[in-house]
C-alpha cells in the first residue's frame, strides 16, 4: 500500500500562489510513490474551538463536524505538506480555526500521555507572502506548537515572498516544491 501524505491549503483562494505550489508539492510526493489527500479548511463546515474543555478528560472533541475528519486523515498520514499566505503576519481565519481545534489532541498527547500517537513524521512548510521573508519565522512559530501535538517535525521548509497576485510564483520555485515534496518520504 502506498504511503498517505496530507496537504493542507490554507488559502481559500483555489488556484492562488500558495495552492499552485501545495499542488507542486503533493505532484512530488505522488511521483515519489504516495497516494495524497488535501484538506482545504475553507471549504469545511466546521465550528471554531468553543474553549469548552469538555476534551480534557479523555481526549475527545465534543464536537461532530468536518474538523474531526481531518484529524482523522491527519492522525493517518505518513506526511505532511502544509502551504498557506500570510494574512497580518498569521493564519488565515479557516486554517486557524481548524489548528484551534487540535487541543483534544493536545490533552491526548501532552496532558493525558496517551501512548501510540504518531510521533516525527515529515513536514514539509510553504509559506507565502506579498511582504517581505521576515513574516516566515512568526509563522513559523505559531505553527510549531500544532505540528509537533500532531506527531510532526519539520524536514523543509519554503518561504516565497514579495508575491500577491494569483500565478505570481515562479517556474523555479514550483519546481523546487515539487522537489520538497518528492523527497518527502525519503530518509532525511
Amino acid at each position: 500500500m502506498r504511503p498517505l501524505v496530507v496537504g493542507v491549503a490554507g488559502s481559500a483562494r483555489r488556484d492562488g500562489n500558495s495552492d499552485r505550489l501545495l499542488k507542486a508539492a503533493l505532484e512530488g510526493a505522488q511521483a515519489g510513490g504516495a497516494k495524497t489527500e488535501l484538506i482545504v479548511p475553507a471549504e469545511f463546515s466546521f465550528s471554531h474551538c468553543l474553549a469548552c474543555e469538555a476534551c480534557r478528560p479523555d481526549g475527545q472533541c465534543v464536537l461532530s463536524d468536518a474538523a474531526g475528519e481531518a484529524y482523522r486523515l491527519l492522525l493517518s498520514c505518513r506526511a505532511l505538506v502544509v502551504a498557506t499566505p500570510v494574512y497580518f503576519r498569521g493564519l488565515p481565519a479557516p486554517f486557524k480555526a481548524l489548528v484551534d481545534r487540535a487541543q483534544f489532541l493536545y490533552f491526548r498527547r501532552w496532558e493525558l500521555r496517551e501512548a501510540g500517537l504518531p510521533q516525527g513524521r515529515p513536514a514539509v512548510l510553504i509559506l507565502v507572502a506579498a511582504g517581505e521573508e521576515s513574516q516566515f519565522r512568526l509563522l513559523k512559530e505559531q505553527l510549531s506548537p500544532w505540528l509537533s501535538t500532531l506527531g510532526f517535525r519539520v524536514r523543509a521548509s519554503l518561504g516565497v515572498a514579495g508575491v500577491d497576485r494569483p500565478g505570481e510564483v515562479a517556474p523555479e520555485e514550483l519546481a523546487r516544491a515539487r522537489r520538497l515534496g518528492r523527497g518527502l518520504l525519503g530518509p532525511g
